[in-house]
C-alpha cells in the first residue's frame, strides 16, 4: 500500500500555491476541486481508495502531516505562513476527509 502513501502525497504536493492562496483569501472550499479531479477518474478509483482506506486515513486524518506534505513546496509554505491560512487548513482537511469518506463509500 505504499503506492497508495505514494499517489496521496504526490496529489497533495502537486496543489498551485496560486489556487491555494486565493482558495484561502475567498474562503473557499477545497472538496468542489477535488470531487471533479476524482469524477473525471472514474470509478476505478473510488475502488482503488476502498481497497487502500486504511492508508487514506492515516495520511489524510492528520492536519499535521498534510500540512508538511504541504510545506515541501517552498512557495506553499509561504502561503500557509498566515493564521487565517492555518485556521483554513484546519477547517478543509476535516471537511475534505469527511466528504472523501462518503464519495468512496457511499457515492455521494
Amino acid at each position: 500500500m505504499e503506492e497508495a502513501r505514494r499517489l496521496i502525497r504526490e496529489a497533495i504536493q502537486s496543489i498551485d500555491p496560486v489556487l491555494l492562496k486565493g482558495m484561502i483569501e475567498r474562503n473557499e472550499p477545497v472538496w468542489p476541486l477535488v470531487k471533479r479531479y476524482l469524477n473525471g477518474e472514474g470509478e476505478e478509483v473510488r475502488l482503488a481508495l476502498r481497497v487502500c482506506w486504511k492508508d487514506v486515513e492515516r495520511e489524510l486524518t492528520d492536519v499535521r502531516r498534510v500540512y508538511r506534505m504541504l510545506c515541501r513546496n517552498r512557495k506553499v509554505k509561504e502561503v500557509l505562513s498566515q493564521p487565517k491560512a492555518i485556521a483554513w487548513l484546519n477547517r478543509e482537511v476535516e471537511d475534505c476527509y469527511c466528504r472523501l469518506y462518503d464519495w468512496v463509500w457511499r457515492g455521494k
